[in-house]
């Protein structure tokens, strides 16, 4: 069974995602891991953006504990704020090697908005 038949019409990475676990077995960890490779996120750089601390990352990593819900919610807005970043800033370099004025709006002109549409 597929995860999108448990949880439909969900962004990718919303903490509503996290609940694809449920449906595949997967742990939190494996599913912040899976989302960090397909986005190009380191998951260090996410769990500081996230605000967590370094050690729980270590802790997490290293297997000495379990992450809990709040946590990967929190990961996952974090890996998808980076790759957001990261495209507005590749997007910043086309504009810049194109000759192009750059601004904010040019920028994030094409990005997707993080947050969903109502």
């Amino acid at each position: 069974m597929s995860w999108a038949v448990c949880v439909p019409l969900l962004p990718p990475l919303t903490c509503g995602f996290v609940l694809l676990h449920i449906c595949s077995m997967q742990t939190y960890l494996k599913t912040v891991k899976d989302q960090a490779k397909l986005k190009g996120v380191d998951l260090l750089l996410a769990f500081k953006v996230a605000g967590l601390p370094t050690s729980t990352y270590y802790r997490t990593i290293n297997g000495k504990t379990e992450m809990r819900f709040e946590t990967a919610c929190s990961v996952l807005d974090a890996i998808d704020e980076q790759h957001r970043r990261d495209e507005a800033a590749k997007r910043a370099k086309q504009l810049r090697d194109s000759g192009q004025a750059i601004n904010r709006s040019s920028a994030r002109k094409g990005l997707k908005s993080g947050k969903p549409s109502s």
